[in-house]
């Protein structure tokens, strides 16, 4: 069981995250863990890599889930109190994690007009502490 102001943060690092979490409302506390694979060759664009979803329920049962949807990048960046306090990595408490930002990269997993890297589309977004973050 968690303790009070103890982190929901397991790991956290640049290119994966694991964190506690509970998926279904009336269910138990569920571990969720995302990371980029290292996968070659999932289609015809050689930049493209899996996105792993694994989440593993409070009784060590664990379902990992990949997709490729095109990821080339998946970035995380902490913060502390606010997007000026870029948190080092590892850093040792991550209580101290207050805002994450969350980079995300997606090109075709075809060419098109045998080009990739002209065809992308970028998404970011700053997620603000939440209940899912610190155990208030």
């Amino acid at each position: 069981m968690v303790r009070a102001n103890d982190s929901m943060i397991i790991h956290a690092d640049a290119h994966r995250i694991k964190f506690i979490a509970q998926l279904d409302y009336n269910g138990p506390i569920d571990t969720v863990e995302w990371w980029l694979g290292n996968d070659s060759n999932i289609c015809a664009n050689p930049h493209v890599k899996m996105l792993y979803r694994k989440v593993t329920d409070s009784y060590g049962n664990s379902t990992t889930y990949a997709a490729n949807l095109g990821v080339r990048d998946f970035h995380l960046t902490y913060f502390g109190s606010d997007i000026t306090d870029t948190l080092a990595l590892p850093f040792d408490r991550p209580t101290t994690a207050k805002l994450i930002q969350i980079d995300l990269r997606v090109e075709p997993t075809a060419a098109y007009d045998t080009a990739y890297a002209y065809n992308f589309s970028s998404w970011r977004q700053i997620r603000f502490t939440s209940m899912n973050l610190t155990n208030r």
